[in-house]
């Protein structure tokens, strides 16, 4: 909405009036030279927002790339604990990194590692059921089907072992 000027023919006052911008121009209710000023002031108040709009990509941009990068410490802090043998430490790592970016796999895949070294099968299975669920990693596939004799989960054994001979075959077909 723009305030458009005019000169009241009846007695030369002038006048403003509320209208929309496309109005002034169609109506040439400011004159000659109207459509020119009405156009700068609309590349400028697109221009205005393009630039509002590029800040938040940049700015989000940047945000999702400290995420990024946290997890990626505290993936690796996990893993360096695990080799340690500081499996509290990296626990603690491990599901910090899982609440910053909970569809990545190294959190997971670090956290099931942990739960069968303190001897809580269970719960490595459900991480590495999460794992699986995100992508096939051979490695946890080979761990389910040792976590399904752990947990008594012996019927799941079959099923666990036909995933893990699709993935070698997967691998193979790749190279």
């Amino acid at each position: 909405v723009v305030f458009a000027g005019y000169t009241d023919r009846h007695n030369s006052q002038q006048r403003y009036i509320p209208c929309m911008a496309s109005e002034v121009c169609r109506h040439n209710v400011m004159g000659k030279g109207t459509e020119k000023i009405v156009s700068y002031a609309l590349i400028a108040a697109i221009c205005i927002v393009a630039f509002i709009v590029i800040g938040n990509y940049t700015s989000r941009k940047a945000r999702i790339e400290r995420v990024n990068n946290a997890y990626i410490k505290l993936n690796n802090a996990s893993s360096k604990a695990i080799k340690a043998g500081k499996f509290e430490e990296a626990k603690t790592y491990a599901e910090e990194a899982i609440v910053l970016i909970p569809t990545e796999i190294g959190g997971h895949i670090n956290l099931a590692s942990v739960y069968i070294a303190e001897g809580d099968y269970e719960k490595a299975y459900q991480h590495s059921v999460e794992v699986l669920k995100k992508g096939l990693v051979l490695e946890v596939a080979k761990n389910l089907v040792v976590l399904c004799d752990k947990t008594g989960r012996n019927n799941e054994i079959p099923k666990w072992e036909k995933i893990v001979e699709r993935i070698k075959y997967m691998e193979v077909a790749r190279r």
